[in-house]
């Protein structure tokens, strides 16, 4: 039963990373902290793709999973929102990570992503951009509890 459920779960991966084609979004990235206020964080993300807004959406992807998977120094968020493994909380929340992601979920936590630079060609084809993004974490947060992605705070 164990093995069916790990093989269901690297099928799910596959088909995951392989289904996305040329709108799959390079992981490359720099993320810095700017400012935060009561319940928002406001950073500078890089980003790139084929296309302006595949690197803005790179971009704020990149925002996003630092502050999840990483966190961000010099910040109230120096450690993540998600404390686990990345790969084992993605495999065992398909769900909300594929709304997440793939249905542009994320975009309901953004208060602004606004593009602070040109667009610059980089090798390989690709579009370069730095944006200022401004991320609800408080709603994010709450989001994360609801689904039970992480346990709420002195649970």
């Amino acid at each position: 039963m164990n093995k069916i459920i790990t093989g269901m779960a690297l099928c799910l991966t596959i088909v995951f990373f392989t289904s996305c084609g040329n709108n799959n979004f390079p992981t490359t990235g720099t993320v810095n902290y700017l400012t935060a206020d009561d319940g928002t964080i406001t950073m500078r993300a890089i980003g790139e793709g084929y296309k302006k807004i595949d690197a803005v959406a790179n971009a704020e992807l990149n925002a996003f999973n630092t502050i999840l998977f990483r966190g961000m120094p010099e910040s109230q968020l120096k450690q993540p929102l998600i404390e686990t493994n990345e790969t084992a909380i993605k495999n065992s929340h398909p769900q909300y990570f594929e709304s997440f992601y793939n249905q542009k979920r994320y975009k309901s936590f953004l208060m602004s992503s606004v593009v602070t630079g040109d667009y610059q060609k980089i090798p390989n084809n690709k579009i370069s951009v730095t944006i200022d993004i401004k991320i609800n974490v408080n709603a994010l947060r709450y989001d994360l509890e609801q689904s039970g992605v992480i346990r709420k705070f002195g649970y």
